[in-house]
């Protein structure tokens, strides 16, 4: 369970089984007041991880997607109640973080990708970075990396990115 600033916490459930979602539920002073289910993602493996300076408390939930992908989705928490954002964001790999990259409040997403080339088991990791635009409700991409050396080793970017995204 995560506490927010304004006494409010929200607790992630893992549910086994492939098809089970993330499930969230938001407590008001150790109250419990509401449960959302995810639409994407698997619930088993699932993290979270949550901002609540403004302008608007939110929770960044990262759940596995299939075989070898991830997908992250950005939640607001507010009024005693979760809010589906509609953001989100799919990457080739399970490997996502969330931090706040840009001081903004908003958590943003560095998601680890494959060029692809020639293929995805071959091909090179790069991390490409997106904020979340509070206008749009959306995460909006704003760069990538260089091909990373050794992806097994190589730390998620510290900022938001601007480099060139590989093609594809």
């Amino acid at each position: 369970m995560i506490q927010l600033a304004d006494g409010s916490a929200v607790r992630l459930w893992s549910v086994p089984g492939i098809s089970a979602r993330p499930v969230l539920e938001l407590f008001d002073h150790g109250q419990p007041m509401g449960w959302m289910v995810l639409r994407r993602g698997q619930s088993l493996g699932s993290t979270m991880t949550c901002a609540s300076r403004s302008p608007q408390q939110n929770c960044v939930i990262v759940a596995p997607l299939g075989v070898h992908s991830g997908v992250a989705q950005l939640v607001l928490v507010g009024d005693r109640r979760l809010a589906d954002s509609s953001a989100f964001v799919v990457a080739d790999t399970p490997s996502i973080v969330a931090a706040d990259l840009n001081g903004d409040g908003f958590l943003d997403v560095a998601a680890r990708d494959s060029d692809y080339l020639p293929n995805f088991a071959q091909g090179h990791l790069f991390d490409r970075t997106y904020r979340f635009d509070a206008q749009s409700g959306q995460f909006v991409s704003t760069g990538c990396t260089g091909r990373l050396a050794d992806p097994r080793t190589a730390a998620a970017p510290s900022a938001l990115q601007t480099g060139p995204c590989p093609p594809g």
